[in-house]
Protein backbone atom coordinates (compact mmCIF):
# COMPACT_ATOMS: atom_id res chain seq x y z
CA UNK A 1 0.00 0.00 0.00
CA UNK A 2 1.17 3.57 -0.75
CA UNK A 3 1.60 6.38 1.57
CA UNK A 4 -0.96 9.33 0.39
CA UNK A 5 0.31 11.71 -0.22
CA UNK A 6 0.34 15.14 2.11
CA UNK A 7 -2.10 18.01 1.64
CA UNK A 8 -0.79 20.94 0.47
CA UNK A 9 -0.90 24.67 0.41
CA UNK A 10 -0.92 24.98 -3.02
CA UNK A 11 -3.84 22.46 -3.26
CA UNK A 12 -6.29 24.96 -1.56
CA UNK A 13 -5.33 27.04 -5.13
CA UNK A 14 -5.78 23.96 -7.53
CA UNK A 15 -9.20 23.19 -5.38
CA UNK A 16 -10.34 26.86 -6.36
CA UNK A 17 -9.12 26.42 -10.18
CA UNK A 18 -10.53 22.44 -10.79
CA UNK A 19 -11.09 19.83 -8.01
CA UNK A 20 -9.40 17.39 -10.51
CA UNK A 21 -6.48 18.88 -10.62
CA UNK A 22 -5.16 17.46 -7.45
CA UNK A 23 -6.17 14.13 -8.12
CA UNK A 24 -4.47 14.28 -11.75
CA UNK A 25 -1.24 15.88 -9.95
CA UNK A 26 -1.06 13.01 -8.03
CA UNK A 27 -1.45 10.80 -10.32
CA UNK A 28 0.92 12.46 -13.57
CA UNK A 29 2.68 15.48 -12.60
CA UNK A 30 1.36 18.69 -14.32
CA UNK A 31 4.61 19.35 -16.75
CA UNK A 32 3.89 15.46 -18.31
CA UNK A 33 0.37 16.89 -18.72
CA UNK A 34 0.65 20.42 -20.08
CA UNK A 35 2.82 21.97 -22.18
CA UNK A 36 5.35 24.90 -20.74
CA UNK A 37 4.99 27.94 -23.18
CA UNK A 38 7.26 30.94 -22.79
CA UNK A 39 4.92 33.31 -20.87
CA UNK A 40 4.13 31.12 -18.11
CA UNK A 41 7.93 30.57 -17.53
CA UNK A 42 8.16 34.13 -17.75
CA UNK A 43 5.77 34.90 -14.78
CA UNK A 44 7.09 31.96 -12.82
CA UNK A 45 10.79 33.55 -13.35
CA UNK A 46 9.03 37.42 -12.51
CA UNK A 47 8.02 35.58 -9.24
CA UNK A 48 10.93 33.89 -8.21
CA UNK A 49 13.13 36.80 -8.58
CA UNK A 50 10.70 39.37 -6.60
CA UNK A 51 10.20 35.99 -4.15
CA UNK A 52 14.20 36.11 -4.12
CA UNK A 53 14.28 40.27 -3.71
CA UNK A 54 12.26 40.18 -0.74
CA UNK A 55 14.06 37.49 1.23
CA UNK A 56 17.55 38.72 0.77
CA UNK A 57 15.80 42.31 2.15
CA UNK A 58 14.79 40.78 5.13
CA UNK A 59 17.39 38.54 5.97
CA UNK A 60 15.17 36.23 7.61
CA UNK A 61 16.53 33.10 8.63
CA UNK A 62 15.70 29.75 6.86
CA UNK A 63 15.88 26.30 7.88
CA UNK A 64 18.70 24.03 6.43
CA UNK A 65 17.79 20.56 5.02
CA UNK A 66 17.72 18.95 2.00
CA UNK A 67 14.73 20.21 -0.49
CA UNK A 68 13.34 16.70 -0.44
CA UNK A 69 13.72 15.72 3.60
CA UNK A 70 10.43 17.33 4.58
CA UNK A 71 10.66 15.65 8.03
CA UNK A 72 14.23 17.41 8.64
CA UNK A 73 13.07 20.79 7.24
CA UNK A 74 9.98 20.86 9.77
CA UNK A 75 12.42 20.13 12.36
CA UNK A 76 14.69 23.01 11.38
CA UNK A 77 11.93 25.36 11.08
CA UNK A 78 10.26 24.09 14.83
CA UNK A 79 14.25 24.51 16.44
CA UNK A 80 14.68 28.35 14.33
CA UNK A 81 10.86 29.42 15.69
CA UNK A 82 12.10 28.01 19.26
CA UNK A 83 14.71 29.98 19.39
CA UNK A 84 12.71 33.37 18.44
CA UNK A 85 14.34 34.27 15.24
CA UNK A 86 12.42 37.38 13.76
CA UNK A 87 11.13 36.14 10.79
CA UNK A 88 11.43 32.45 8.75
CA UNK A 89 12.61 32.74 4.84
CA UNK A 90 10.86 28.94 3.42
CA UNK A 91 9.65 27.30 6.95
CA UNK A 92 8.52 24.25 6.53
CA UNK A 93 4.88 23.06 8.43
CA UNK A 94 3.80 19.79 8.81
CA UNK A 95 1.06 18.11 11.20
CA UNK A 96 -0.68 14.69 10.19
CA UNK A 97 -1.14 14.56 6.20
CA UNK A 98 -1.06 18.59 5.83
CA UNK A 99 2.04 20.17 4.45
CA UNK A 100 2.99 23.87 4.19
CA UNK A 101 6.20 25.73 2.64
CA UNK A 102 4.85 29.59 3.08
CA UNK A 103 7.26 32.18 1.71
CA UNK A 104 7.24 33.64 5.00
CA UNK A 105 6.70 33.51 8.96
CA UNK A 106 7.35 36.85 11.27
CA UNK A 107 7.46 36.88 14.56
CA UNK A 108 4.92 38.95 16.55
CA UNK A 109 3.97 40.00 20.35
CA UNK A 110 1.59 37.73 21.72
CA UNK A 111 1.94 34.23 24.07
CA UNK A 112 2.27 30.99 22.46
CA UNK A 113 3.47 27.24 23.56
CA UNK A 114 6.71 29.01 22.29
CA UNK A 115 6.85 31.85 24.87
CA UNK A 116 5.69 35.37 24.77
CA UNK A 117 5.90 35.52 21.14
CA UNK A 118 3.99 33.51 18.51
CA UNK A 119 4.61 33.24 14.55
CA UNK A 120 1.98 35.15 11.31
CA UNK A 121 2.29 33.53 7.80
CA UNK A 122 2.81 35.87 4.63
CA UNK A 123 3.39 34.72 1.17
CA UNK A 124 4.89 36.88 -1.64
CA UNK A 125 3.51 37.21 -4.46
CA UNK A 126 4.38 39.65 -8.34
CA UNK A 127 0.45 40.40 -8.72
CA UNK A 128 -0.66 43.59 -7.74
CA UNK A 129 -3.87 42.69 -5.89
CA UNK A 130 -4.94 39.54 -3.27
CA UNK A 131 -6.41 36.99 -4.81
CA UNK A 132 -8.91 34.60 -2.84
CA UNK A 133 -6.68 31.36 -2.85
CA UNK A 134 -3.74 32.89 -1.90
CA UNK A 135 -5.65 34.43 1.19
CA UNK A 136 -6.81 30.52 1.45
CA UNK A 137 -3.04 29.67 1.52
CA UNK A 138 -1.57 32.17 3.80
CA UNK A 139 -4.93 30.95 6.19
CA UNK A 140 -3.70 26.97 5.95
CA UNK A 141 -0.35 28.30 6.75
CA UNK A 142 -1.88 29.58 9.87
CA UNK A 143 -3.68 26.73 10.58
CA UNK A 144 -0.52 24.89 10.43
CA UNK A 145 1.68 27.35 12.44
CA UNK A 146 -1.10 26.54 14.98
CA UNK A 147 -0.26 23.03 15.59
CA UNK A 148 3.26 23.88 15.98
CA UNK A 149 2.52 26.93 18.61
CA UNK A 150 -0.39 26.32 20.26
CA UNK A 151 -1.65 29.36 19.26
CA UNK A 152 -3.63 30.38 15.40
CA UNK A 153 -2.59 33.58 14.47
CA UNK A 154 -5.43 36.07 13.72
CA UNK A 155 -3.79 37.94 11.00
CA UNK A 156 -1.30 36.60 7.92
CA UNK A 157 -0.32 38.88 5.39
CA UNK A 158 0.68 38.83 1.73
CA UNK A 159 3.58 41.22 0.00
CA UNK A 160 2.89 42.56 -3.35
CA UNK A 161 4.48 42.92 -6.61
CA UNK A 162 4.48 47.11 -5.72
CA UNK A 163 6.18 45.99 -2.42
CA UNK A 164 2.87 46.55 -0.64
CA UNK A 165 1.84 44.71 2.47
CA UNK A 166 -1.46 43.59 2.44
CA UNK A 167 -2.80 42.40 6.08
CA UNK A 168 -4.66 39.50 5.98
CA UNK A 169 -7.81 38.79 9.09
CA UNK A 170 -7.60 34.99 8.87
CA UNK A 171 -10.61 34.81 11.03
CA UNK A 172 -12.50 35.69 8.06
CA UNK A 173 -11.30 33.14 6.22
CA UNK A 174 -11.81 30.34 8.72
CA UNK A 175 -15.09 28.53 7.94
CA UNK A 176 -14.03 28.67 4.21
CA UNK A 177 -10.49 27.09 5.20
CA UNK A 178 -12.06 24.45 7.08
CA UNK A 179 -14.44 23.64 4.73
CA UNK A 180 -11.39 23.33 1.97
CA UNK A 181 -9.40 21.59 4.32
Amino acid sequence: MTTPAPIRASDLYELSECAHRIALDQQLPRERRAIADEGTAALLARGLALERAVATALNYAQPQHDPHDLVTGAAATRALMQQGVPGIYQPVLTYERYLAIPDLIERVEGASALGDFHYVPGDIKAGLTPRADQVLQVAFGGWLLEQVQGRRPASGFLILGDGQREQIALTAVESVLDNAR
